[in-house]
């Protein structure tokens, strides 16, 4: 005799939410009290996320995961496949109404397009927070969003909307909150601009007073680089080159390979400034590798023109010319037209000391020729300057 047995099915969609869910909060506990995620452990939390974020039922654990590697992973100097797991947490976080994490998820996201010299999508992801928070009434974490908007505003060279920005800060945050070291920080960016180099250094020097009380290293070294710049322009070195040294140290110890980079290639500056060309040569392939493990285009690109500077006064013309060729075609590529007029006439000396003289007049009527188009860059009427007595010197040379 048969008998049907009513077996009830197994849930297996609970089954792999609890699957899922364990396995994100596993990976959370390893990584959320460590500076650097060890490469295993990295692959292991984004492969759980790729699933966490797909299941709503676990999207409590897929967000604490995702917020707590967020600045590990900017740290480590990922970008483009990291800002997909933040966009597709972003959606999650709408959807599920919670404005503070979304709002926190768009200030990473500002934050990585911002290091890629995305500008425009930097102020969008930034003003996403500054909406969310306005909402929830968070002072801290708006003035947080006005200050990654005032640093923006800098970069794109336009100081009167900063110094906005930096008023929309101080008019939120509490006479206490750490982060106004970040403003003092822009307050010192834009009197660099200003070429104010005496208030620059006081309000780095405040930053770092702030960060120094706080003791989160990566500030503290972030601090003394902003500080280092100062200085070096006040022309301080000794100075500059020990806050330098220290940040090193520390951005080092942190495993944070984008920010050592950009130490180095400012600390090659200072080197350059004392004639030291060779140790400034060998900063620079210190941070490229760091630089190119980034994709940081930007700062290659960079590091490219300081090279055609120092290999020219090392007395290696041809390598200064190879790396000339290298700034002008990665700036080009990044359709950066001030930059460009410059890497063009760094390129137009080296072709000059290289005696290819033909050539080298063809490189700055080139850039004499795109000026027009950069007439309210900042460094507008040096350019015009320096290329016309360039380009008097080359044609001179042909004649002769």
């Amino acid at each position: 005799m048969n008998r049907q047995r009513n077996i009830e099915a197994p849930d297996y969609e609970h089954i792999f939410e609890r699957y899922i869910g364990r396995g994100l909060r596993q990976s959370l506990r390893r990584v959320q009290d460590i500076p650097v995620v060890p490469e295993t452990e990295r692959q292991q939390a984004w492969h759980v996320l790729s699933y966490g974020l797909a299941v709503d039922g676990a999207w409590t654990d897929a967000r604490d995961l995702l917020l707590s590697l967020s600045p590990k992973m900017e740290q480590a100097g990922f970008r483009d496949d990291w800002m997909g797991y933040l966009a597709v947490g972003l959606e999650q976080a709408a959807a599920h109404g919670e404005r503070d994490s979304e709002g926190q998820i768009a200030i990473q996201l500002g934050l990585l397009s911002q290091l890629a010299s995305r500008y425009d999508d930097a102020q969008r992801w930034f003003n996403i927070a500054v909406d969310c928070f306005n909402q929830l009434s968070d002072r801290h974490h708006l003035g947080i969003a006005y200050n990654f908007l005032a640093n923006i505003a800098v970069q794109r060279r336009n100081v009167p909307l900063a110094k906005t920005w930096v008023v929309q800060a101080y008019g939120v945050f509490e006479k206490d909150d750490h982060e106004l070291a970040y403003t003092a920080y822009v307050e010192g960016d834009i009197a660099l601009f200003e070429r104010d180099y005496a208030a620059a250094e006081r309000h780095f020097r405040r930053g770092l007073d702030l960060r120094r009380r706080q003791g989160d290293s990566r500030r503290i070294a972030m601090a003394l680089r902003n500080l280092a710049l100062a200085l070096q322009y006040l022309r301080r070195y000794d100075e500059a080159i020990q806050c330098s040294e220290e940040a090193i140290q520390r951005f080092e110890a942190l495993g944070d390979v984008r920010n050592r980079a950009t130490v180095r290639v400012n600390l090659s500056i200072l080197y350059y400034e004392q004639a030291d060309y060779e140790r400034a040569l060998v900063l620079l392939a210190e941070a490229e590798p760091d630089y190119r493990r980034c994709a940081d285009e930007q700062s290659l690109a960079q590091l490219y023109t300081n090279r055609t500077i120092y290999q020219r006064k090392a007395g290696r013309i041809a390598e200064s010319v190879a790396s000339g060729r290298e700034a002008v075609a990665r700036w080009e590529k990044l359709g950066d037209l001030g930059n460009v007029v410059n890497s063009l006439d760094g390129l137009g000396l080296s072709l000059i000391e290289a005696w290819n003289y033909a050539e080298a007049v063809q490189v700055l009527e080139k850039a004499q020729t795109l000026l027009p188009q950069i007439c309210n860059h900042p460094r507008y009427d040096y350019y015009c300057t320096e290329i016309e007595q360039d380009l008097v010197e080359a044609r001179r040379r042909v004649q002769h």
